[in-house]
């Protein structure tokens, strides 16, 4: 008989679709996997702008409610951090009421799975340590890429055939003499070493 599973997907901030693309991906990674493992989908379960603090989701709330009355055996996620962020909570859920109920558990980013890994106890510390080095990594991202923005290019020379007058390139007159010239003879055809001498 086939596993039948329940998909969470969640994310907090929502964009212009219906269902943000984030929550797209999500559902497109767990449905492909569920259909690679046999596994019957019971139900997609979304919470789209929902913070992961907040553990009285709507939809976190109905998944909770049909695990308590066996409607699906396993449960698919994207990464642990989707259940929820407080770790104390996401600890209880991993390691007290999804075994209790007999729910598998597959996170598919932190490659964990409950049926094989049943004495892991680091895996909702590993996840959230993991979630918390991707913010810091982003969010050091964005703030270099802000601070490079807000940087103006320093010139302290014009190129070739420029001057910088007033920290503006302004055409040399002598020089784009000679840049015009080199132009006239490459399109002739004259060799670039000959034009160099």
């Amino acid at each position: 008989m086939n596993a039948k599973c329940a998909i969470y997907a969640r994310i907090s901030k929502e964009d212009d679709l219906d269902v943000s693309l984030s929550i797209q991906n999500q559902i497109k990674a767990l449905t492909e996997y569920a259909k690679q493992c046999n596994f019957e989908i019971y139900k997609i379960y979304i919470d789209d702008g929902v913070s992961g603090r907040d553990f009285n989701r709507p939809e976190f709330q109905n998944l909770l409610n049909d695990l308590k009355k066996n409607k699906f055996d396993t449960l698919l996620v994207k990464d642990l951090s989707r259940l929820g962020r407080n770790l104390v909570k996401v600890g209880e859920l991993v390691e007290e009421t999804l075994p209790i109920f007999n729910i598998r558990l597959i996170s598919l980013l932190d490659n964990y799975d409950s049926k094989y890994y049943k004495n892991d106890e680091s895996i909702v510390l590993r996840s959230f340590l993991n979630d918390y080095y991707l913010k810091e990594c982003r969010k050091k991202s964005l703030n270099a890429i802000a601070k490079v923005k807000d940087v103006e290019p320093i010139l302290r020379k014009g190129r070739y055939g420029y001057d910088l007058v007033n920290r503006q390139l302004v055409i040399n007159p002598e020089e784009a003499k000679i840049i015009k010239r080199i132009f006239e003879e490459y399109v002739s055809g004259k060799p670039t070493s000959d034009i160099c001498r």
